[in-house]
């Protein structure tokens, strides 16, 4: 397993990351939904991350993944405190 993490790892990195920024793209845009500013700001961490794996695919500098643990930590966190922000005030 460790290693198909190892050799897959940015791949699947990659392919969530679009995989995220298209649906939020695809909701926002077609289905019309209104973005909160709690969710401009999981965005803002969310669109670099395939931009860098698909940089670090390219270029096979794999220590460029290292870049996306601070954003999805950063995003995560946001992403907490808007679940948790939601679930309190609901309004």
């Amino acid at each position: 397993m460790k290693k198909h993490i190892k050799e897959y790892g940015v791949e699947v990195v990659l392919l969530l990351g679009l995989l995220g920024t298209t649906a939020s793209l695809y909701a926002s845009n077609s289905l019309n939904w209104s973005v909160c500013t709690l969710c401009w700001f999981q965005r803002v961490f969310l669109y670099p991350i395939p931009l860098i794996s698909g940089l670090a695919i390219i270029t096979e500098k794999r220590d460029l993944i290292l870049a996306v643990i601070p954003l999805s930590v950063l995003g995560g966190l946001f992403s907490i405190y808007h679940y948790v922000a939601m679930v309190i005030d609901p309004t």
